[in-house]
């Protein structure tokens, strides 16, 4: 049970930390895109 537990934690923060780089990044291309505009 720990493990999968742990496992799954992982997995999912491993998960939110790439859709959270990528909403950052989208984000400063929106905002490098409009201050270049």
């Amino acid at each position: 049970m720990k493990k999968n537990v742990g496992t799954t934690e992982r997995v999912i923060r491993a998960i939110v930390g790439l859709v959270a780089l990528g909403a950052a990044f989208t984000v400063l291309g929106v905002l490098e895109g409009a201050t270049l505009g």
